[in-house]
């Protein structure tokens, strides 16, 4: 018996993919299982379950899940039990029905006439493509509850619809609206106040670009940056240079510079995220490639193939130094940035069933062992490229890959760099000093979802009041109790200057 847990993120609709843990020893599931690797999970339902009194209560079913075990010893530098008894699936949850979003007015002067003056003006700011046609993504239900649904643009970024959602002012003149606009103009040019000024902007909407661009030619990046980052989200190409040279250079903004790429549906934007697949940083140009690949799974700068029936495999060209990279988040992946990369004549890897070997004139021989079939040999050159798809054609799967490559380069048998999961991260450094190309995960690491869009709306506590936050929902199997989601602080904003009576958003269950 394992447990299996998950989160279901914010705004995820049915059908949508998300990961799960799976655990086999715990309190609750005493057992003598010594490893999970090469498990597979069957297909099984997940559903919310709570401790209460004497007994446990279980909700209805919002998710199943399924698919191949990625044990944790494979990701930890240092090796115990509990990492064989605990791993994860890629993208193996999916969730059976959507996850609404709305907003709840707090205080205790609230009508629907109020309620409808607030969605009336974020319908005047925000809109959706529906089957009516265009239409509004407010709609109020309560005198203090209002359904939203979330505009393409954001799609990949929650948190930053709900900020610029709370900078919307209601009920607002057109004399005070032109004031507005007038004193956020001069205050933009102060790199203090840039970030939530331009925020600002961008909750106006179309009369705020004239603003943000020229902000776009202050001196200062940190009025720069910010501009360019609203622009983006407001359909507006001017600032991808910005963003691009944010991107490559200042890891304390790339997070942000890639999201606001992907949601600019623009040529130049596309290009943009083409060109990083070339610096040198592995964070950058992975983090392109996964801003490309929400942006189109087809674009030919991506584009791959689904190998052995178990992981997602693409060879991206890049004049950048070669890295073979693994992802540990969303789906099984192996990405070959670079295709010269090649293992050593002398490469060497043995298994129970399966002997990858070098065999000398840049060739490499594949023996799978099978009861039923007994050897099955393939041969291919000692380009990486080549090797990995000849090697999953006999049936070898991520896990195992994984581990080969790990061992070889331990083993000084492949010259490439070995990255593991270079996603960047909001408020962190730059991880392209990674010792021995693996992350250093410490033993027992929470898994938690890393996912770039599943951020913490939280502005934290402005003037003593709290502002909206997020509240993701924790699904788990039938088998215990309910584990503490994890989520990443968003970039502080400053207090709404009218929708401040819209406290926090919840669920609609």
């Amino acid at each position: 018996m394992v447990l299996i847990k998950g989160v279901l993120p914010p705004g995820i609709k049915k059908g949508q993919r998300f990961d799960v843990e799976v655990i086999a020893s715990a309190p609750t599931l005493p057992t003598e299982t010594t490893s999970l690797f090469g498990g597979r999970l069957e297909r099984t339902s997940m559903r919310p379950m709570e401790v209460l009194g004497r007994g446990v209560r279980k909700g209805h079913v919002l998710a199943t899940a399924e698919g191949r075990v990625l044990i944790n010893s494979l990701f930890e530098t240092r090796d115990d039990l509990s990492n064989h008894r605990r791993g994860f699936i890629l993208g193996g949850g999916v969730a059976t029905t959507d996850r609404p979003l709305g907003l709840i007015v707090a205080g205790k002067a609230t009508s629907i006439k109020m309620v409808r003056s607030m969605a009336h003006s974020i319908n005047q700011r925000f809109t959706i493509v529906g089957d009516a046609g265009r239409q509004g993504v407010a709609e109020p239900k309560t005198d203090r509850m209002i359904d939203l649904q979330v505009p393409d643009e954001y799609q990949h970024n929650i948190g930053r619809f709900f900020q610029a959602l709370l900078m919307i002012a209601f009920d607002e003149s057109t004399a005070d609206r032109v004031n507005r606009l007038a004193s956020l103009d001069r205050k933009i040019a102060d790199g203090e106040t840039a970030k939530s000024v331009a925020l600002e902007l961008e909750a106006i909407g179309d009369e705020g670009i004239p603003s943000l661009k020229r902000a776009l030619r202050h001196q200062d990046f940190e009025v720069k940056f910010p501009a360019a980052e609203a622009l983006a989200y407001m359909g507006v190409s001017d600032g991808v240079q910005d963003l691009e040279f944010a991107a490559e250079n200042e890891p304390a903004f790339r997070w942000h510079a890639l999201m606001a790429l992907t949601s600019l549906n623009s040529i130049d934007a596309r290009e943009a995220l083409v060109r990083l697949l070339h610096v040198n940083s592995i964070e950058t140009r992975y983090g392109a490639f996964r801003a490309l690949q929400t942006r189109s799974p087809e674009d030919m700068a991506v584009e791959g193939k689904w190998l052995a029936d178990d992981f997602y495999y693409h060879v991206v060209p890049s004049t950048a130094p070669p890295v073979l990279h693994f992802s540990k988040s969303k789906r099984p992946e192996i990405v070959v940035f670079g295709e010269n990369q090649t293992v050593s004549d002398n490469f060497l890897h043995v298994e129970p069933g399966l002997t990858v070997r070098g065999i000398g004139n840049g060739k490499v021989e594949i023996v799978r062992y099978s009861v039923d079939n007994g050897p099955i040999r393939k041969a291919c050159s000692t380009q990486i490229a080549e090797l990995i798809p000849t090697v999953a054609s006999v049936g070898v799967d991520y896990s195992t890959l994984l581990s080969m490559f790990r061992d070889g380069k331990q083993n000084k048998l492949i010259d490439t760099r070995l990255v593991v999961n270079a996603v960047p991260r909001i408020g962190t450094k730059s991880k392209d000093d990674l010792v021995g190309g693996l992350p250093d995960f410490e033993p027992g690491e929470k898994m938690s979802m890393e996912s770039e869009s599943e951020l913490d709306a939280s502005a934290g506590d402005v003037d003593g009041e709290s502002v909206a936050e997020t509240s993701p929902k924790t699904i788990e199997s039938e088998s215990g109790p309910m584990g503490d989601p994890e989520l990443e602080p968003d970039v502080p904003i400053s207090k709404p200057r009218f929708l401040g009576r819209l406290k926090e958003w919840t669920e609609r269950r």
